[in-house]
């Protein structure tokens, strides 16, 4: 779709943030963030991200963001949230309580190494989330990304990170998985128009 913009920018003279606007329309949409109490949104990706994107995550669905759950299998730093679980089992023994009152968000940190997909994807069973979100980086590979996306046990939409570190924002378009968020604001044509257009005059 970026392409065929590019070349119709150029043939019909129309301003290429326009042009793509119009391509990216029909991307994939993601699904709507749920808003009531009793759901559970999941955030599923390295520990730091996942938990930066969750707070976002919070504030756009009316949670605390200082209410945000953490599940992991890792150190946790002087930041230590109130909602913790280390484990599948522990967490889908507090989750219930997590999401009575407002709709929950919770940050599942997939920890490094081989089995750490396999580890996510158990805690996400467990979970049995409303919407799953993986954090990616948009410097890595689509297929990357997709193998990421597969070893969690698959995810509902994608939050997009590090925009500004490469110049192929939309390569991650390959996976047909839909992007919910670029940098944390919503990933609608338009924003998708300029975070190209950016990455197109950084490499001019």
């Amino acid at each position: 779709a970026v392409a065929e913009a590019t070349l119709a920018a150029r043939r019909t003279g129309l301003p290429l943030d326009a042009a793509l606007a119009v391509a990216l329309h029909g991307l994939p949409a993601a699904p709507t963030l749920p808003t009531v109490k009793g759901t559970l949104i999941a955030v599923v990706g390295p520990g730091e991200w996942a938990q930066r994107v969750a707070q976002t995550v919070a504030e756009t669905v009316g949670a605390d963001p200082k209410q945000v759950a953490l599940v992991t299998s890792g150190t946790v730093g002087r930041n230590k949230p109130e909602r913790l679980a280390r484990s599948a089992e522990e967490a889908a023994a507090v989750a219930p309580g997590w999401r009575r009152y407002r709709p929950a968000v919770v940050a599942v940190a997939v920890p490094d190494g081989g089995g750490g997909g396999r580890w996510a994807a158990s805690v996400l069973e467990a979970l049995g989330p409303s919407v799953v979100l993986g954090v990616a980086d948009a410097t890595a590979k689509a297929e990357d990304v997709a193998a990421f996306a597969g070893a969690v046990g698959g995810v509902d939409a994608l939050a997009l990170t590090n925009l500004g570190r490469t110049v192929s924002p939309a390569s991650v378009l390959h996976t047909a998985i839909p992007v919910a968020l670029l940098d944390g604001q919503p990933a609608t044509a338009a924003r998708w128009a300029a975070t190209v257009v950016d990455a197109v005059g950084a490499c001019a």
